[in-house]
């Protein structure tokens, strides 16, 4: 966990000691990481210090675990998942990329709150990722079927270069509307 000599994080590093950004507290709620550390490099420690420094380390929950175990363990609900090294907590069923993914989706999905966001990491590029993907809007099985799908190419990189954010809209659900003009 000491990492003090890594990389410094712009939006941090611009603040002075004993700020928090602007807007950074939020009302209630917790970032909750999870994380294998399987990959040598991993960042996720660097979390813990951006959040101190940040003065928001009191929301934040750091699991040493796998994604998948700490779903079918825990009793949370989520607003907002990122997915990471998708492959890693939902591999192919019998060589099925899209078997596993739409699995460990429909662990997930009942635990989403409406309109949470899902994002995928690497799913544009990588074929066979992009193959479940596009055909995501034809998908009935057992987690259904995203409200609102977006997909965006990080072009400045050649690998693990885009993400797929899904948004779960259950039955009746309509964003809020705060405002009656643009």
């Amino acid at each position: 966990w000491n990492q003090a000599s890594g990389p410094k994080n712009w939006l941090v590093s611009e603040l002075a000691e004993g700020d928090t950004a602007p807007g950074a507290e939020p009302e209630g709620g917790d970032l909750h990481c999870i994380d294998n550390f399987a990959h040598e490099h991993s960042t996720a420690p660097l979390l813990w210090q951006v959040a101190k420094r940040l003065k928001l380390q009191h929301r934040l929950r750091l699991h040493l675990d796998d994604a998948r175990a700490f779903v079918e363990e825990s009793d949370l609900s989520f607003d907002f998942v990122w997915l990471d090294g998708l492959l890693d907590f939902a591999p192919p069923k019998k060589g099925d990329v899209a078997a596993g993914i739409d699995d460990f989706l429909s662990l997930l999905w009942p635990r989403l709150m409406p309109g949470a966001l899902v994002l995928l990491h690497s799913t544009l590029t990588n074929a066979a990722v992009r193959g479940w993907l596009d055909k995501i809007g034809e998908r009935t099985g057992p987690w259904g079927r995203p409200g609102a799908v977006l997909s965006l190419l990080e072009p400045h990189k050649k690998f693990q270069n885009s993400v797929t954010l899904l948004q779960f809209r259950p039955e009746g659900y309509a964003e809020p509307i705060y405002s009656k003009l643009p």
